[in-house]
């Protein structure tokens, strides 16, 4: 079904077309392209891969722009380090793959989806041994872009074995109890509160509980949502 002109959908379909033509190839390495992240989702040949991936399968487009993009993403090697989560890195080219070439790209896949087991059972040992110790997270710990709940939407959506995912989810739900830290608000605060400041433009004396979709609990609530099968949870 196509949907008429004056339609948010067609409105849609036509700035999809637009920035397929406009990013048919990578550029070449010049001057302003000094931030451009290849393995990145938000401003990155991932993300762009991503774009035309989804297009050719919804038979716009072709899926040889998808792989000259997602070759570009891994040609700088990938990264599986403390930086990396949903939004860049070792996850961020997997859902790349995964979702612009479903079935392809097998051994890279089975590599990535290793970096990704590995830094997440990392990840959640250091979490619990931050929750042993009554301190307060860092938004990075639990949030979508860098942390668990990135981690878990990425397993949820591409890795068909659940005994990680149930891992991640029974911390999300250990995240929202209060945690006796030494601060002035003490257990009054959910255990997603944090110390630090919600961006660089903006600062919270004693810190803040974001309630966001990319660093808050609105995330961690719908990622806990969607496991849901039937009747039945994955916790």
């Amino acid at each position: 079904m196509t949907a008429s002109p004056g339609h948010p959908a067609a409105a849609l379909a036509a700035v999809a077309d637009q920035l397929s033509e406009q990013l048919a190839t990578p550029p070449l390495p010049g001057p302003g392209l000094d931030s451009w992240q290849h393995q990145s989702l938000s401003a990155g040949a991932a993300g762009i891969a991503l774009l035309h991936g989804a297009r050719a399968q919804a038979s716009h487009g072709s899926l040889e722009r998808a792989h000259t993009w997602l070759s570009l993403a891994t040609e700088d090697g990938v990264s599986a380090g403390p930086g990396s989560g949903l939004w860049f890195g070792a996850p961020a080219v997997a859902f790349a793959i995964t979702t612009s070439a479903p079935g392809q790209y097998r051994s890279a896949s089975q590599a990535l989806n290793q970096a990704i087991g590995d830094m997440a059972k990392a990840r959640l040992e250091a979490a619990y041994e931050r929750i042993d110790a009554a301190a307060r997270p860092e938004l990075s710990e639990y949030d979508l872009v860098r942390g668990l709940t990135g981690l878990g939407a990425y397993l949820l959506h591409c890795v068909p074995e659940p005994r990680l995912l149930r891992q991640i989810l029974r911390y999300l739900v250990r995240l929202t109890e209060p945690v006796p830290a030494a601060d002035a608000v003490g257990l009054t605060a959910p255990g997603w509160w944090t110390s630090g400041n919600p961006s660089i433009h903006a600062s919270t004396e004693g810190g803040h509980a974001n309630l966001g979709m990319a660093h808050g609990i609105a995330v961690i609530s719908c990622v806990k949502s969607l496991t849901q099968v039937g009747d039945e949870f994955f916790v």
